[in-house]
């Protein structure tokens, strides 16, 4: 079983060039790939192409042999799990409520989420180190704690594939540890995880496999031990890198 983007290009309404040109890669399930590449360099619209969000002009997205950009939604919101870098929260939603909308693509659309849901939905917010916030309302919460209750409603989504786009932005490092051991357990349990970061620390401890991508184009991939290394940070980001290991009890 696998998702798969297969050489896809998208350019923009008036942009001088493709925001994604030619990419593609293959995650499997019980797999994580992340996604590197600076600012502009075609992430998240590589994410949302993958996510069935936006279908390319050219290539595809499949999951599991399905083109995800012809999928009804209900259909696609059980297929896929998306968390897009941002989005509008207009109304005063609890926390628990917010995180249950996870659930929408699995119940009646006229009825209220059962005591199993529920559970699910308070199980999800703890595992993150939100739980304290069930009650409190979204529009009333930090930055920070919002992007873990939305992260939290993908893994209520129960999809077998998550996109992520940049989990780890906004959040305290304690909070980035919490994201980042839901992912392995999520993998481990059989979901498929691709996500967007530009914490190199962060991919290397959670990945098993990396994608670099600069002006839209896919410059390596393969396992993030042969990623995720100076010579490919260095081209991707036009910086230069310095790898350096420290010992356990120095972290």
């Amino acid at each position: 079983m696998s998702l798969i983007v297969s050489a896809a290009t998208y350019r923009y309404p008036g942009a001088p060039r493709p925001a994604v040109d030619g990419a593609g890669f293959t995650l499997e399930r019980g797999r994580v790939i992340a996604l590197v590449g600076a600012n502009g360099a075609g992430k998240s619209t590589l994410l949302a192409i993958a996510a069935g969000r936006m279908r390319p002009e050219t290539g595809e997205a499949t999951a599991d042999g399905q083109n995800l950009s012809r999928l009804p939604p209900r259909v696609l919101a059980r297929t896929i799990a998306s968390l897009p870098q941002s989005e509008r929260v207009p109304f005063d939603f609890s926390c628990l409520e917010f995180a249950l909308f996870g659930t929408a693509a699995h119940v009646n659309p006229f009825a209220f989420p059962g005591e199993a849901e529920i559970e699910k939905a308070r199980r999800a917010l703890g595992v993150l180190g939100v739980g304290y916030l069930e009650e409190r309302p979204v529009t009333g919460i930090s930055l920070g704690e919002l992007q873990l209750v939305r992260i939290a409603r993908c893994v209520v989504q129960d999809a077998p594939w998550m996109l992520l786009d940049e989990p780890t932005a906004m959040l305290d490092p304690c909070h980035a540890r919490a994201v980042g051991s839901a992912i392995r357990g999520l993998a481990e349990a059989g979901r498929g995880i691709f996500f967007s970061t530009h914490d190199i620390a962060f991919a290397a401890s959670v990945a098993d496999g990396a994608l670099s991508l600069k002006a839209g184009r896919v410059i390596a991939s393969g396992a993030a031990s042969e990623v995720l290394v100076p010579a490919v940070l260095e081209e991707t980001f036009g910086v230069p890198f310095e790898m350096r290991s420290v010992p356990a009890a120095a972290r």
